[in-house]
């Protein structure tokens, strides 16, 4: 039997504020269609979709920090908000084991896709707006 494909119940709101409100609000809604449930990551201490994996809960491929520990340039300084705090790599990382566990049956896994008739997050890019 197929899964019903849910769509978030509003349109692309377009810029990172706008989003970040209506996912505090309880809008944004997971590919269940449950809404999602945001706070502080204990992981990462940012405001964050909490059922979705933080990539600071997995260790950095690229700069082997641990888990827990912020990504950090050659240098050994941290590396900036600018990138979003961590290495494309563990980013990329964290939104496949969402992937694995979707196809496992968890649709909590991944968000809803916004309607087809507006602009869509970019792939990979879900876990990672605010």
């Amino acid at each position: 039997m197929l899964a019903t494909v849910v769509y978030q119940p509003v349109p692309d709101p377009g810029s990172y504020a706008a989003y970040a409100e209506l996912a505090r609000r309880g809008v944004i809604v997971d590919d269940a269609g449950i809404p999602v449930r945001t706070g502080t990551c204990s992981w990462c201490g940012v405001l964050s979709i909490l059922n979705l994996t933080c990539p600071r809960s997995l260790p950095c491929p690229t700069c082997r920090a641990t888990s827990g520990s912020p990504c950090r340039r050659p240098s050994e300084h941290v590396l900036s908000k600018g990138f979003d705090g961590e290495h494309v790599p563990r980013r990329r990382a964290a939104y496949r084991l969402d992937e694995a566990r979707h196809a496992a049956g968890d649709r909590s896994a991944l968000l809803a896709p916004w309607p087809v008739d507006t602009p869509a997050v970019p792939t990979g890019q879900q876990a990672f707006l605010f």
